[in-house]
Parts: structure tokens; C-alpha cells; sequence
């Protein structure tokens, strides 16, 4: 099972949605449900969409820092 959290990551990682739903084999439409499910959560945005492109500001460099960690944690 993929989490939010995890989906966030490869997405941060890519910073491309589409990029993220293939290396996570899930369509792009789970993918942008599972972040907008984050941001809405968060009460923050994570990604900012351009036309064919995303940007991260502030708040999801943050955020990737703490999703890193809580990994990590999982991980162990």
C-alpha cells in the first residue's frame, strides 16, 4: 500500500505527477487525489501547478523534510 505520504515524496521527487504515477504504478488522477488530500489536510499548499510543470514552496520543502523523517522511522 502506497501512502499519501509516500506518493508525496516520489511526487517531490519528480516534481511531476504524471512522473510519480508511473514510477508508483498508479493512475495520475490517484495521484493528485492523494496530494490534494494532503494539502487539504495540511491546510496548505504543497505543490504549485503550472501548466506543465510544478514548483515547491516553502511549506513543501518543509514538508518533505518531515515526510523524509516519519519514513525513515517506518522504515525501521
Amino acid at each position: 500500500m502506497k501512502t499519501k505520504l509516500y506518493i508525496f515524496k516520489v511526487v517531490a521527487k519528480h516534481l511531476s505527477f504524471t512522473k510519480a504515477a508511473e514510477q508508483l504504478y498508479l493512475s495520475q488522477p490517484a495521484v493528485s487525489k492523494a496530494i490534494k488530500n494532503l494539502e487539504q489536510e495540511y491546510k496548505t499548499t504543497f505543490f504549485i501547478r503550472k501548466r506543465n510543470s510544478l514548483e515547491m514552496p516553502a511549506e513543501g520543502t518543509s514538508f518533505l523534510v518531515y515526510t523524509n523523517k516519519v519514513l525513515a522511522i517506518y522504515a525501521e
